[in-house]
């Protein structure tokens, strides 16, 4: 499963990405000891790697039939009240009544 992914990863090189990625890497080449001044280009390279890898999710979702059935949302029952008569006498203020 893993050579299978890592193929996939291989084939898509975006060169946006690949651009920002080189800007990113001669800013903090330039700016050894302060690679806060990079902070722009890594949230530019950051930016463009989401944004390539949802292109890549999406169009994987578009060719590949879906793994899992979607199944619709389903209300829960709400949880059965016993009648006032069959309640215990046991409250939860009442830290006494907690060891019957």
């Amino acid at each position: 499963m893993l050579l299978q992914a890592e193929g996939q990863l291989k084939e898509v090189v975006e060169s946006s990405c690949a651009d920002v990625a080189a800007r990113l890497q001669s800013c903090l080449q330039a700016h050894r000891q302060r690679s806060c001044n990079c902070f722009p280009a890594m949230e530019q390279y950051r930016n463009c790697v989401l944004r390539a890898t949802q292109n890549r999710v999406d169009d994987l979702a578009e060719r590949e039939p879906p793994m899992l059935p979607v199944v619709p949302p389903q209300s829960i029952p709400r949880p059965a009240v016993p009648p006032p008569n069959q309640r215990s006498n046991r409250r939860w203020w009442k830290f006494w009544t907690w060891f019957r």
